[in-house]
């Protein structure tokens, strides 16, 4: 059976509807999945709001791809909402006038990859991330042997789907839980959904109702919360503490039970927030129960990120532009996040949710961080674990126990261990070596050791001939490996062969040229 070469605008609106349709029905059972890194059984909940918030975008006219992607990232919650605002994200960027085809879904998979990437300060593997890189990885592949859209879905959403089954292995929390991860459980099925959805065929007038906004069954109604103001949710805490005006009847998120109230901005300040009555009615010289902190940000997003980072642990930024983003975190902290936020700029639809007590911070986990230009050389860091960072740079973002790679530039570390990396091949080298399971200590060792091995030369001229001369160069020293750096394109192969070594050769527009050999 043949099936069209792509989705258009309808097509890509009903699979949104799609999708609300079937995360609204299964959200009970990835709720029962969520045990990372918290377990508040509201990952179903919350891809299946943020995927409504989406579409609700998408009812108010315009490209439906941009639309269901600024609907996302305003509206999404908990961390697995943010994940999906960027997967959307991937989609508008990726996508003309909302069509998707093969070549366009495996590029929007790849966005969405970097976008992740880049939100999520400290990623995990065997999580909702590693299911969206194998989806990512095998989109392209498909492509680049010649797939349509309806072979390179059905290709994905299976290797999505051995990813998942995954997941436990790659993260303890699942397995001694017995469960693979809750957002990756979501990926698959949005998956489906856009399979489902091209071998449908099916036009806006054949489209069930039952699946359109609005139209869901009693007891299955998403809820809504669109006041601008602040929601504060206080799940099973006494409401001391809280303003009475304005309190709701409960809602149901997931199996949990919990209160919402809206309140106006004006009603809450940061410093209320940070007050000596906690939000659960508790003397400030008590524990401060762990909150889920989460606004709609405009301002310098990477100022506030950086400020945020040592006040918490999940923290997500899920830019809608480079001015403004939908910011996540979980912190004992609120008053002083709230606080460092209305500093910065402007914080609207602001959320607070009690996480329960009984959930320990997740440790923080290490991260190594390397000063890059955009591109191929960036997109080698990347590759490698390294969150990549503009040499532009002003304000640290690595937090102590992280490894800083500078590579020649200015740009602060803060208490970050730093590999003396002069120059970008030297960072490669060090990245080379790097392994995420070694102790802080023997990692750092290991690096410095690469960059100590790494002889390099930075030729006056960015030719051909000026780049094997500086090789040879180096190489009189001895030498198995030629790194090379160029802000053109340069023959690869072509300097092995004059160089008689193994090359790798990037360019990049704007860099300076370097050449490297170990």
């Amino acid at each position: 059976m043949s099936y069209a070469p792509s989705l258009n605008a309808q097509g890509l609106y009903n699979w949104a509807a799609r999708s609300v349709a079937e995360l609204s029905e299964r959200r009970a059972e990835i709720n029962a999945l969520n045990v990372f890194p918290v377990p508040d059984a509201d990952t179903g909940s919350n891809m299946a709001h943020t995927m409504e918030a989406a579409l609700e975008q998408a009812d108010r006219g315009g490209d439906v791809a941009e639309a269901l992607a600024i609907g996302s990232v305003r509206g999404a919650r908990g961390n697995s909402g943010m994940v999906l605002s960027q997967v959307l994200a991937g989609v508008a960027n990726a996508s003309h006038d909302s069509v998707i085809d093969a070549t366009v879904f495996a590029d929007a998979l790849e966005r969405a990859e970097k976008l992740v990437d880049r939100a999520i300060a400290q990623p995990v593997e065997g999580t909702v991330i590693t299911v969206l890189r194998a989806a990512a990885k095998e989109a392209r592949a498909a492509t680049a042997e010649g797939s349509d859209l309806h072979g390179t879905l059905v290709r994905v959403t299976a290797v999505a789907r051995r990813a998942l089954e995954q997941t436990p292995s790659q993260l303890e929390v699942l397995r001694e839980a017995g469960v693979v991860d809750a957002g990756g459980m979501g990926l698959v099925i949005l998956l489906d959904c856009l399979l489902q959805e091209l071998e449908s065929g099916r036009s806006s007038s054949q489209m069930s109702t039952s699946q359109l906004p609005g139209t869901e069954l009693p007891g299955t109604e998403l809820p809504k919360t669109d006041s601008p103001g602040i929601e504060l949710l206080n799940a099973g805490l006494p409401n001391a503490g809280l303003p009475k005006a304005g309190l709701s009847s409960s809602e149901r998120l997931g199996s949990g039970q919990v209160s919402s109230a809206q309140v106006s901005s004006t009603q809450v300040s940061s410093t209320q927030v940070s007050s000596t009555q906690s939000l659960a009615g508790r003397p400030a010289s008590e524990q401060v129960p762990e909150l889920e902190v989460m606004f709609f940000f405009s301002g310098e997003v990477e100022v506030l990120e950086a400020q945020l980072a040592p006040l918490g642990n999940s923290l997500v930024i899920a830019r809608a532009t480079d001015t403004s983003a939908s910011v996540h975190i979980h912190t004992a902290q609120a008053g002083a996040v709230i606080e460092k936020a209305f500093k910065q700029g402007e914080v609207t639809n602001l959320r607070l949710e009690v996480l329960p007590e009984n959930c320990a911070p997740v440790p923080k986990q290490r991260q190594l961080y390397a000063v890059a230009p955009a591109g191929p050389v960036a997109d080698v860091f990347a590759a490698g674990g390294a969150k990549v960072i503009d040499p532009e740079c002003s304000q640290a973002v690595a937090a102590a126990g992280d490894i800083f790679l500078p590579n020649g530039s200015a740009c602060p570390a803060g208490p970050a261990h730093v590999v003396p990396t002069d120059s970008l091949v030297a960072g490669i080298a060090a990245m080379a070596v790097y392994d995420p399971e070694d102790e802080l200590e023997t990692a750092v060792t290991a690096m410095n050791d690469a960059v100590k091995s790494m002889r390099v030369a930075k030729p006056p001229a960015d030719t051909t001939d000026a780049l094997i001369v500086a090789a040879r160069e180096l190489l009189q020293d001895g030498g198995e490996q030629v790194t090379i750096l160029s802000p053109h394109p340069v023959d690869q192969q072509l300097l092995a062969k004059r160089l008689g070594v193994e090359v790798m050769a990037l360019s990049a527009p704007g860099i300076d040229a370097e050449v490297g050999v170990e």
